[in-house]
């Protein structure tokens, strides 16, 4: 016959296996959904970043066309100052090397603005490029998300199938030990000595 003691641990052992690998899934449940949300939260951030770079790059190319059209005004500014002043010396301000003068204004004007331009969109292309990214981040996490959640059950699972291995095994170890052994009749003893009839 078992030694009562032994059969109670053995018994309570068994038991705190099974709680444990109840409290292992629910932990494991509690981890995918965290981790769900967080992977939610940087894709729902990564999609304010790119609707931020989208409007930085509209913003970027209206501006360097504002400031073109300054440094156009500026140009034309330079130009007319530059006939007033040949016409009040008297020189024909139509011919030679007075009309090439303004000529040249013209085209570094024009070599400014172009710059503008193209720094402009440079900048905004950055900008795309920067919300292009953050739109593919995006999309990752969402994955990332909806993969999280996948694969919840699977890792509640494999954690109550490791604690039912681990409680397996240790049954299987007080069994061969004998922490059992009699306790069936002694069980069987007791419901007979409460019997009624």
């Amino acid at each position: 016959m078992a030694d009562p003691i032994t059969a109670t641990l053995g018994a309570v052992s068994l038991g705190t296996g099974l709680l444990g690998g109840a409290a292992s899934a629910a932990g494991t449940a509690q981890q995918s959904a965290a981790q769900q949300q967080s992977y939610q939260y940087q894709a729902a951030l990564a999609a304010q970043n790119q609707q931020i770079a989208n409007q930085n790059e509209s913003y970027a190319l209206v501006q360097g066309e504002q400031v073109a059209a300054q440094s156009g005004a500026k140009t034309q500014n330079i130009i007319a100052q530059t006939k007033a002043a040949q016409g009040a010396s008297g020189l024909n301000v139509n011919t030679g090397s007075e009309a090439k003068v303004r000529d040249s204004e013209q085209m570094l004007g024009q070599t400014e603005q172009t710059a503008i331009r193209s720094s402009a969109a440079k900048t905004a292309y950055d900008y795309d490029i920067s919300g292009f990214q953050a739109g593919e981040q995006s999309q990752m996490y969402t994955a990332a998300a909806a993969n999280t959640k996948a694969a919840a059950p699977l890792a509640e699972a494999a954690s109550l199938l490791g604690s039912a291995s681990s409680v397996s095994s240790k049954w299987s170890g007080l069994q061969s030990s004998g922490a059992f052994s009699g306790v069936g009749s002694t069980l069987s003893g007791l419901t007979n000595s409460f019997s009624f009839s």
